[in-house]
């Protein structure tokens, strides 16, 4: 039986995934028109986040035990391709 806390979190996760895939279109038409390594950048750190936000939904219904390792090292990963671009453009 699923809570409140975790029906919660589960539809947080979603409305996320929702809008950074949303994100991710719209990055991605940008590049087509004007094909910048920045916009590889965003691409790059809207899929990072995109795959955390869907590993923390699966952890959700599975185990919790490594959860926080995992997706922090996730978020550190997305954080660092943004401010390596930030840096570079």
């Amino acid at each position: 039986m699923i809570g409140v806390q975790e029906t919660i979190e589960i539809v947080l996760i979603i409305i996320q995934i929702i809008i950074l895939v949303g994100l991710f279109k719209i990055y991605y038409t940008n590049y087509r028109k004007v094909k910048i390594g920045f916009a590889i950048g965003l691409l790059l750190f809207t899929t990072i986040l995109i795959m955390g936000n869907i590993f923390a939904l699966v952890t959700l219904f599975t185990s919790k035990s490594f959860l926080p390792i995992v997706e922090n090292s996730i978020e550190l990963a997305g954080v660092a391709v943004l401010y390596y671009m930030a840096r570079k453009y």
